[in-house]
């Protein structure tokens, strides 16, 4: 994982044009210029699932159009908290690292990083990420919800920094950033080492899932087949009420479940499919990661 996150750190983007995307929440903050309010397992038949054989790096072109006014002279900055409320990212009609991305985990690291430094001053930012022409804020405070009194101090940081002159990254982390080629060689070798190993073999890690299941106590848990079940029910306390069903009719069972509002469809390949239509069928909200069940 570390490792990943070394790559991702520094990763080259296909630089688009200066207009950023992004998705709009139900209320956004606006930070304009002169700083307006912003048990037993129930074996079933084993079923064979569809996983890909090999796991490649793909380059999605960005999508980057209506955020702002085309050619404004002014610096214009929206403002999209999370919905966890922890962070807001901050999207600028300017670039601030161009085709690049960069991390910054407290103030040591944003020395001569003009940016990330004028963010670091105000009290409540805890970390901050630039990512071409956005800024993601981590504050400190988790218990406070609204941004606007946060987004006020950052909007102005933003505008001073760009309109210092000095370099807004720091000269030795650009000419340190890997070339594009090395962070893909990069990327494919965690894929090939590590990812496609592991869903090789599919049977996922029934530990961790035991774990889990003790943490958060679920009502069902459905696996992929009697084997697992047994496996993880061994790894259970005897009087332990959650119930371990398995193969598609366990899925089925976990997807329609009475209690859920909403079901999040992210099998891997066809399999995913005969669940999803059983969570139609009980009128479930359907969050959709599975692109076979569409086909």
């Amino acid at each position: 994982m570390n490792f990943i996150k070394r790559f991702f750190t520094g990763m080259k983007q296909d630089v688009e044009p200066e207009v950023p995307v992004m998705v709009e929440p139900e209320t956004p903050v606006m930070v304009e210029e002169a700083e307006k309010s912003a048990g037993a397992p129930e074996p079933e038949p084993e079923t064979e699932t569809n996983f890909p054989a090999v796991r490649s790096v793909l380059q999605i072109p960005a999508i980057s159009t209506g955020v702002f006014p085309k050619d404004s002279a002014e610096v214009l900055i929206k403002a999209q908290p999370s919905t966890t409320g922890d962070q807001c990212l901050f999207t600028v009609n300017r670039p601030l690292m161009k085709g690049y991305s960069w991390y910054f985990p407290d103030f040591e690291s944003a020395v001569e990083s003009s940016l990330a430094e004028a963010l670091f001053c105000l009290d409540d930012v805890e970390t901050v990420l630039v990512c071409e022409s956005t800024v993601t804020v981590t504050r400190k405070d988790k218990t406070l919800v609204d941004w606007v009194p946060l987004a006020k101090e950052v909007g102005p940081a933003i505008r001073n920094a760009l309109g210092t002159g000095e370099g807004l990254i720091a000269e030795k982390i650009v000419s340190n950033l890997p070339s594009e080629e090395e962070i893909r060689e990069g990327i494919q070798k965690v894929i090939d080492t590590e990812v496609n190993p592991g869903v090789a073999g599919h049977g996922g890690n029934i530990s961790l899932l035991a774990t889990l299941i003790l943490e958060f106590k679920p009502q069902l848990i459905s696996v992929l087949d009697a084997e697992h079940a047994s496996q993880l029910c061994a790894l259970l306390p005897a009087e332990w009420r959650t119930k371990v069903v398995s193969g598609t009719a366990g899925n089925e069972l976990v997807a329609s479940l009475p209690i859920a509002d909403m079901t999040i469809s992210a099998i891997v390949g066809a399999a995913g499919l005969l669940p999803t239509l059983a969570a139609i069928r009980e009128g479930k909200d359907i969050g959709l990661a599975n692109k076979e069940t569409l086909v």
